[in-house]
């Protein structure tokens, strides 16, 4: 007999499981593989995020 949902014995199966999804390094959010680039220490961080700290750490050279 199949549920409503049409799993047998109330079980639920997953047909597509998502894979782990890496948290950012900078600001720990959940990175999306089309989002996905690596710190020169190899820690897992969004193409934006690491825009923006490459660019402050430039801002702060340019202020000393």
């Amino acid at each position: 007999m199949t549920d409503h949902l049409g799993y047998g014995n109330g079980q639920i199966m997953a047909t597509n499981p998502s894979p782990p999804l890496l948290k950012c390094a900078l600001c720990g959010e959940p990175i999306l593989p089309k989002d996905f680039n690596v710190t020169e220490d190899g820690k897992p961080v969004h193409g934006e995020c690491w825009l923006a700290k490459v660019n402050e750490r430039k801002s702060q050279q340019h202020q000393i």
